[in-house]
C-alpha cells in the first residue's frame, strides 16, 4: 500500500518517460491525419490511389487507432486526447469542405467547439458516474440497516415464542 502512495506521489522517471513517449505518440497521430493537407508528397508508386494525398490519408488514418490502442498502456497524459479531438474533428471538417484552409478561423473556432463539446462531455459523465456511485452506496446501506432491523426483529419476536 505504501509503494503505491509512493509510486503515485513520487512517480519514477521510468514511468514518467514511459508517459511522456506515450503522450508524444499521441501528439503524433493528432498530426498526422493533417499532413496530406500540410505537405506535398510526390510517390513513384500510389498503390491504386489516384493521388498521393489520399494513400498519406489513409495509411495515417488505419495507423492512428492501432498507435492509439498500443500506447494505452503507457498511460499518456490525458490532456493529449484532446489534441485527437482537435485534430479529427478538423478532419470530420475536411470530409465535407476539403479546399479549406487549416488557419481559416472557422475551422479553429469549430475545432475549439468541438474539444469544449467534448471537455463537457466528459465533466457531465463523470459527473453522473460519480451520483450514481454515491446512490448506490446509500441504497447498499438502507439494505444493510434494514437487514438488520429484520434481524433484530426476528431475534425479538419471532425466537421467544417456544
Amino acid at each position: 500500500m505504501i509503494e503505491k502512495l509512493n509510486n503515485i506521489i513520487y512517480p519514477s522517471t521510468r514511468s514518467f518517460l514511459s508517459r511522456v513517449l506515450g503522450s508524444f505518440f499521441i501528439l503524433l497521430c493528432s498530426i498526422s491525419v493533417t499532413f496530406e493537407k500540410l505537405f506535398d508528397f510526390y510517390f513513384d508508386n500510389c498503390y491504386g490511389f489516384q493521388e498521393e494525398d489520399t494513400l498519406v490519408w489513409m495509411v495515417s488514418q488505419t495507423l492512428t487507432p492501432i498507435i492509439l490502442v498500443i500506447t494505452r498502456p503507457l498511460k499518456p497524459f490525458a490532456i493529449c486526447y484532446l489534441f485527437i479531438i482537435y485534430f479529427f474533428s478538423i478532419q470530420l471538417y475536411w470530409i465535407f469542405d476539403p479546399n479549406i484552409p487549416i488557419y481559416l478561423y472557422k475551422v479553429q473556432l469549430y475545432a475549439a467547439g468541438s474539444v469544449a463539446i467534448f471537455i463537457l462531455s466528459t465533466y457531465l459523465i463523470s459527473k453522473i458516474k460519480i451520483k450514481e456511485s454515491r446512490l448506490r452506496k446509500k441504497q447498499e446501506a438502507m439494505l444493510i440497516e434494514g437487514q438488520r432491523f429484520l434481524d433484530l426483529f426476528k431475534n425479538k419476536h419471532l425466537t421467544t415464542v417456544e
